[in-house]
């Protein structure tokens, strides 16, 4: 039985994790630019009271073009007056919260396999993109450690016998904070409750409710986006048009059409919102119709790239091997490196969701399973952004300690088979008379 507690090695990683993300954080500039400029106008605009706001001066318009999680969080740091420190602390803390829940489902997943529950604290405690995150001011510290969180309380936490609604109540927390920090976050949630209620084997009484406990969140969001900007959605519709645009003009940002799609985004009327998505169907339908060979092209090799830092071959399709080998930099060496260190992570994962799936251990399979699924499913239609992927990433650390542990397993096991053949072959039978 996997001891409940945290040990001083757990203590240790926590800390270790929080300190190597605040280094990072102070020795680097804070990312403001983009999509970060905007969580930091809405976080000051809740900060000083004028609302959920894009808008840089009155009038204040009402916005849900970003989700509400993380200008929540940032907005407490702007209150307080922390600055770039608080920014930084707080992305920390959050990293050393993702490392936490990967810890307490190592906990459930290996037991009393300690080293191996060690291994995946660190390997989480000191994952790049995660520590890298420490210096920018985007939501994916907060959906990154939300996702850990509910993944945990869904599919490994043990279910108490008696009070049933502390494992409601937590995953109704968890599921909330998920949900208001990325729009995709909705579907995970209520997935997962779909999911973790059958694999659990909830009462039909008690599931029901874990579902209608995961829709609180979404129904409130877009209820409050009913009132506020007359629009029943999660997320503003110009984004998940301007999303979905780039898939189809090779992912170019600087399109006027795209940028378009970012000005509507700002406190448009609902008119200019349809006027814009009329504007970005007509655009897909006619690259459809006249280049869908280059589309697809596109398509398939951003969807191949989508779970790697981007291959520096990748974007200079036209050159030859030996001259774009010739031009290669250090950072793109780094990405290299990095992405073959990610294919290696991923090739473990499928060798460790395969022995579970033969010891029938599913709610693994599908509690670790579950974002990588749906977040590779919306990048078919959508644009292919790495930031997507990054929960992901993080979470298949676990099913790759576990295809670790069967390849060394699988190891040792050959070499006592073939100690015991030799044993037997030089045992002379007239020794024991």
């Amino acid at each position: 039985m996997a001891e409940r507690r945290l040990t001083r090695w757990d203590i240790g990683l926590l800390a270790g994790g929080f300190g190597v993300r605040m280094v990072y954080g102070l020795s680097t500039s804070l990312f403001t630019a983009s999509d970060a400029h905007q969580y930091l106008t809405l976080a000051h605009n809740l900060a000083t009271g004028v609302g959920y706001s894009l808008s840089s001066h009155a009038p204040y318009v009402s916005s849900d073009f970003r989700m509400p999680g993380y200008p929540v969080a940032l907005a407490i740091v702007d209150w307080v007056g922390a600055g770039r420190l608080g920014i930084v602390v707080l992305n920390s803390l959050l990293g050393a919260a993702a490392v936490l829940a990967v810890l307490l489902i190592a906990r459930e997943t290996f037991g009393d396999h300690y080293r191996l529950r060690r291994a995946t604290g660190l390997a989480v405690a000191v994952y790049p993109p995660l520590v890298t995150y420490s210096s920018l001011a985007l939501s994916e510290n907060l959906s990154i450690a939300a996702l850990s969180w509910f993944c945990y309380i869904a599919f490994f936490q043990p279910m108490p016998v008696r009070r049933r609604w502390h494992w409601l109540l937590s995953l109704l927390l968890a599921g909330t904070v998920v949900t208001l920090s990325r729009s995709e976050g909705a579907v995970v949630v209520i997935v997962g409750a779909l999911v973790a209620g059958r694999l659990r084997h909830l009462p039909r009484s008690f599931a029901v409710v874990t579902l209608l406990v995961a829709l609180i969140a979404p129904l409130g969001w877009a209820a409050r986006n009913d009132i506020a900007v007359h629009r029943v959605e999660l997320s503003d519709s110009a984004y998940l048009d301007s999303t979905l645009l780039l898939s189809f003009n090779d992912g170019n940002q600087d399109a006027p059409l795209y940028r378009r799609g970012s000005a509507v985004g700002m406190g448009s009327s609902n008119s200019a919102r349809s006027a814009y998505q009329h504007s970005v169907v007509a655009y897909v339908r006619n690259a459809l119709e006249q280049r869908a060979t280059s589309v697809i092209a596109y398509k398939v090799k951003s969807l191949a790239n989508f779970p790697f830092i981007p291959f520096v071959w990748t974007r200079s399709a036209t050159s030859s091997f030996s001259a774009l080998v010739q031009h290669l930099t250090a950072h793109d060496m780094i990405q290299i490196f990095w992405s073959v260190i990610l294919l290696v992570q991923y090739l473990l994962a499928i060798i460790g969701f395969a022995k579970w799936w033969r010891d029938r251990q599913y709610r693994y399979v599908a509690g670790l399973l579950l974002y990588p699924i749906i977040a590779f499913g919306l990048a078919v239609p959508f644009h292919a952004q790495l930031r997507l992927w990054f929960g992901a990433a993080v979470l298949l650390v676990i099913p790759a300690a576990e295809g670790a542990r069967t390849i060394c397993g699988a190891r040792t096991d050959a070499r006592a088979r073939q100690a015991g053949a030799r044993s037997v072959v030089g045992h002379d039978p007239g020794d024991g008379f």
